[in-house]
């Protein structure tokens, strides 16, 4: 059953509640009351018909002491006026304006009840238990925090270590599988990253894989045959300068590539030192890029350290090219 509270007007669902939760005065008025039943009455008045009788007679005990004693010469006794007087409170009590009385009585002292005892303990414990669940509410939201703050350092942990871990499978890559585009990815990171620790992690992982390949080098002598269309057979030192730069650019055998690269490096001859640098910079494997750029130098001359430093040896030719150039022969 829902009624409102007869102050503020909110709406009330729950018949437990003896007072407003939103103003916190009493749901009930002296006028609204229960009235007393009849046992009610009569069991209050059991329980006052002795307090009542004890008064009166402690009140008059003057007169009864008298009376009793003078009852007593006539042959009457204490407890047949006790019990006289008994008969006589619960007639009154049964009289209606005294029921009416009690009913009044009762009224006000529940509403005094629900004003000065009630609802003071109410709203005292309204308050206590509001700040229990603010206290308490407050405590999730540290424990919220704390934890927010302890995955956001783990998650960042974790994320160092996954990129950690990524610089070291691009390293493995560049160096057990002479993957150009591993190092290539590498070499950006360690130049480009916003993250300083990704970055310093992606340059010792690029000179781990520098330092592998230049110290590299085949134990072979570096040769091989090549049978033409024609059906006649060339030695690495027989092919013409432009068969080793179409060889060290277009056969699909690593090896063919690595050792023409290499040869190139003994060929002072216009255009070689374009087709290496073209090697060095799109070739899919480091030895080749390595062979490269060692061919390119040993042709050019050039001082440009690193070797795997196309951005440097492609500047250093735009402005030696000319001047290099006068030294080589045609291209055969």
């Amino acid at each position: 059953m829902s009624w409102r509270c007869h102050t503020c007007q909110h709406l009330i669902d729950d018949d437990r509640l003896i007072a407003c939760p939103r103003c916190h005065n009493p749901l009930s008025t002296p006028t609204q009351a229960p009235e007393l039943s009849q046992e009610q009455l009569d069991r209050l008045a059991d329980r006052l018909r002795g307090p009542v009788t004890c008064g009166i007679l402690k009140s008059f005990w003057i007169v009864a002491c008298f009376v009793s004693l003078l009852l007593a010469l006539l042959g009457a006794s204490y407890v047949t006026i006790r019990n006289r007087v008994n008969e006589l409170v619960s007639q009154k009590f049964a009289e209606p304006y005294v029921r009416e009385t009690f009913q009044d009585v009762a009224k006000t002292r529940a509403s005094e009840m629900l004003t000065n005892e009630i609802q003071p303990e109410v709203t005292r414990f309204y308050d206590e238990t509001t700040k229990q669940v603010q206290n308490f509410q407050g405590f999730l939201d540290n424990l919220k925090s704390d934890f927010q703050n302890q995955y956001q350092t783990l998650s960042e942990e974790v994320s160092r270590l996954k990129k950690r871990n990524d610089l070291t499978v691009l390293g493995d890559r560049a160096i057990s599988d002479g993957d150009s585009e591993a190092l290539d990815e590498l070499q950006i990171l360690s130049k480009d990253s916003a993250d300083l620790t990704t970055k310093a992690a992606a340059i010792a992982e690029y000179r781990r894989v520098v330092s592998f390949w230049t110290l590299m080098s085949r134990t072979d002598s570096g040769s091989f045959t090549v049978t033409s269309k024609d059906g006649t057979t060339k030695k690495d030192q027989e092919n013409s300068t432009s068969d080793l730069v179409l060889y060290a650019i277009s056969d699909p055998h690593l090896e063919i590539r690595a050792i023409s690269a290499r040869l190139l490096g003994q060929r002072r001859e216009t255009g070689a030192p374009e087709a290496l640098l073209h090697l060095a910079r799109t070739d899919k494997h480091l030895e080749v890029r390595k062979y490269a750029t060692e061919s390119f130098k040993s042709v050019t001359g050039s001082g440009v350290r690193g070797v795997f430093n196309v951005d440097g040896f492609e500047k250093w030719w735009k402005e030696y090219s000319a001047e290099v150039n006068e030294g080589l022969t045609e291209m055969k």
